[in-house]
C-alpha cells in the first residue's frame, strides 16, 4: 500500500510539474509594438507549443501570449 501511496505521490507532482510549465501566460502589447509588426498584428497565426494562438485580441486590447515554459526558454 505505502508503495503505492509513493507512485501516486510522484505521478501527482509529475503533473503538477507539467501543468504548471504550460501555463498560458499573456502580456498586454504597447500600440508602439503593434504598429511596428510585420506583419500586421491582425494577420499574424503565430502558434505555440500547445497550438495556443500568440497573439490574440481580448476586450479590443492585444495580448501576446505563450506558455510558461516558451517565454522561460525564449521560443
Amino acid at each position: 500500500m505505502m508503495r503505492f501511496l509513493g507512485v501516486l505521490l510522484l505521478f501527482l507532482l509529475a503533473c503538477a510539474i507539467v501543468a504548471a510549465a504550460f501555463r498560458p501566460m499573456c502580456t498586454a502589447l504597447r500600440p508602439a509594438e503593434v504598429r511596428q509588426m510585420h506583419p500586421r498584428f491582425d494577420e499574424r497565426e503565430d502558434r505555440d507549443l500547445l497550438f495556443l494562438k500568440v497573439y490574440q485580441r481580448r476586450d479590443g486590447i492585444p495580448y501576446e501570449c505563450k506558455t510558461w515554459i516558451s517565454r522561460e526558454l525564449a521560443l
